[in-house]
C-alpha cells in the first residue's frame, strides 16, 4: 500500500516539473521589424499548361502592379482626349490626354482685357 502511495507520490511530482519547465520555457524569439520583412514571400510566376483532367481551385487575395503611378492634372478640366490606353507604357514627355481649356482661354481674355482698360 505504501509502495503505490510512493508511486503516485513520484508521478505527481513528475507531472508538475514537467509542467514548471513548459511554462518557464520561453515562446518563440522576437523576429525585428526587419528581419520579417527580409523573410516575406515572393509570389512566382509560371507558364499555364493543358491538362488532361479538369480540376478548378480558387484562390481569393488581391492583385496589383508592383510598379504604380497615380496621375492627376494640376487644373481641374473636362478630358478631351486621352492618347493612351490603361496598362500601356509610356515614355518621358509624352502627352496622356488633353484637357477641355475654353475656360482657361476665356480667363486668359478677361485677364488681357482688364490690363488694356488699365492702361
Amino acid at each position: 500500500m505504501r509502495a503505490k502511495r510512493y508511486f503516485s507520490f513520484i508521478v505527481g511530482f513528475l507531472f508538475l516539473g514537467v509542467a514548471v519547465v513548459l511554462w518557464a520555457m520561453p515562446d518563440q524569439p522576437k523576429v525585428p521589424a526587419a528581419a520579417a520583412a527580409q523573410k516575406r514571400l515572393q509570389v512566382v510566376l509560371a507558364r499555364a499548361e493543358h491538362a488532361a483532367s479538369l480540376r478548378i481551385v480558387h484562390f481569393s487575395g488581391i492583385t496589383q502592379a508592383c510598379n504604380r503611378a497615380l496621375l492627376s492634372f494640376a487644373v481641374p478640366a473636362r478630358l478631351v482626349s486621352r492618347h493612351v490606353q490603361e496598362g500601356s507604357s509610356v515614355g518621358a514627355g509624352q502627352p496622356l490626354a488633353r484637357l477641355d481649356d475654353r475656360e482657361f482661354r476665356n480667363a486668359l481674355a478677361l485677364a488681357r482685357a482688364t490690363q488694356s482698360e488699365l492702361q
